[in-house]
Order: structure tokens, then sequence, then C-alpha cells
């Protein structure tokens, strides 16, 4: 949870995010992020992305709409290319009302890295490397390493996975390839090209996050979601306008509300 030593803002972005596996709209909701969110203070540590999605659209991958948000907010300038400094990445998709994003953005001197699942974790499994997704052979090398620390059939339920890594490259870099490794607990999609087709539409909350004294270079562990706000830093509540029965309500007035109301949806669930 936040301190008063926590620096935080929160974002809320009305839209469908299917639209990260739906051309050309990709690049409308690329572009409505950048505009909602707007430039930052350098020295963001920490992204959260909470997607509210229509029910009939829920099966639509976390990690994909995560890659697309984060391209909004470098446009934008709220977090610079190669996520230099960003140390951990959260995300949470849901069935909402009303379609959108929630947009965390911590300044902190340390990200939250704690054990989400509280030692209890479905699938714990660990590397010497992290997979790349031009290198296929580390790909399925990682596999493997899952199917022997796994050894039961695949999970047919939400999932939340969080992955730890002391590597320096951009944290959204590395989630497609170590996600696409996990097929052997999420179990594998029928239709599809590539030789690891994971039923990644299953993870409902992920994170990684970058831990310098880390044994290894890859830390993977998986189980049911956590509640709201474990594992991550909770941003500050937004602060509504002031309630006058005789004032107009202006846009900005307005979209404070909806911020307010989408940050108690998130977070107090």
């Amino acid at each position: 949870m936040t301190s008063p030593s926590v620096t935080s803002g929160f974002d809320w972005v009305e839209g469908s995010p299917q639209a990260a596996e739906n051309p050309p709209h990709d690049a409308r909701w690329r572009s409505a992020i950048a505009g909602s969110v707007g430039r930052r203070v350098a020295g963001v540590v920490e992204v959260g992305l909470d997607f509210e999605l229509e029910p009939h659209r829920t099966r639509i991958d976390l990690d994909n709409m995560v890659r697309l948000a984060l391209d909004g907010l470098r446009d934008a300038g709220a977090i610079p290319r190669g996520l230099v400094g960003v140390e951990a990445i959260v995300a949470t998709k849901r069935a909402g009302r009303v379609p959108g994003v929630g947009i965390s953005l911590v300044w902190r001197q340390d990200p939250i890295v704690d054990d989400p699942f509280d030692g209890q974790a479905d699938l714990v499994a660990s590397a010497a490397w992290v997979p790349r997704d031009d290198a296929p052979a580390e790909k399925a090398a990682w596999r493997d390493e899952v199917v022997t620390a796994w050894g039961r059939s695949p999970v047919s339920k939400p999932v939340a996975v969080d992955i730890a890594v002391a590597k320096e490259t951009s944290l959204a870099a590395m989630l497609k390839p170590v996600i696409d490794g996990l097929e052997p607990y999420l179990g594998r999609e029928p239709l599809g090209r590539g030789d690891l087709r994971p039923r990644d539409e299953q993870v409902t909350w992920l994170r990684i996050s970058r831990v310098p004294d880390l044994p290894v270079a890859l830390r993977v562990r998986a189980a049911s979601p956590p509640p709201p706000g474990v594992g991550r830093t909770v941003p500050r509540r937004p602060s509504l306008p002031e309630m006058d029965p005789d004032f107009m309500w202006s846009m900005s007035d307005l979209d404070a509300m909806d911020r307010e109301r989408a940050w108690r949806r998130i977070f107090e669930g």
C-alpha cells in the first residue's frame, strides 16, 4: 500500500482494450492512452495497468494489452524508451461495466517485489537465462524447465503469473517469451501458429519485476490471483471535486469523478 514517502498518480482511460488485438483500432487506442495521460515527471519505477473489458471479450491476452498500453505511455513521454528505470509492471484484467484501463504510475525508491501468493504458489520454475523471443532454442529450453517444475495436467482457471528477472533488458521485451514457455502450466491452444501456443488468456493478474539479488536469472511463480492491491503499490485515491448543488460540473470535474469511481472498482473490489 502507499505511504507518505510514495508519490503516485492514477488515470482512467475509457475505451475498449480489446483493440490491442484488433488492428487498425489498436492505433487509436494507443493514441487515446497517450492523449489522456500526458507527460509526467521522470523517474517512474512502477507501472500499473488495470483493464476492464466487455464481458464477451475477456479472452484477450493480458500481455498484448500491456505492450500496447506501454507503447501509448512511451508516446506520451510518461515513461522512457526502453523502459529505463522501470523496475516493475503489474497488470490485471476483468470484465466490467465500463471498458477502459486504469493507469497507475509510481515514483518511489523501491517497487514492491514481495510474494503475492504468500508461499502458496501452484508453480515455481526458474532458469539460468531469460529466453529471448527471437531465440527458439532458448524458449524451448525454458518450456522444458516448466515441464519439470509442473509435472501435472494444465490448469483451467484464472491465474496470476509473477515473473522476477535479474536482467537489465526492458521488462516489456521479456514478457512474451517467458509467458510462451508456460504452455505446460496453462495448456496449449489447439489452433494458431508457432511452436508455443499457451492458453494465456487465463492469466488475469501479471507482474514482472527486476530483482537485482535474485539467485537465478529468471523465476516464475503462478497461482490463483491475489486480492486487489496485493503485490503492488496502490496509488492514492483520486480526489473528488467539491460538491456544490448550485455548481455546474466542468469536463475536468466529470473526469475526476470517473477516475475516482474507477479507482474504487479496481482497488476496493
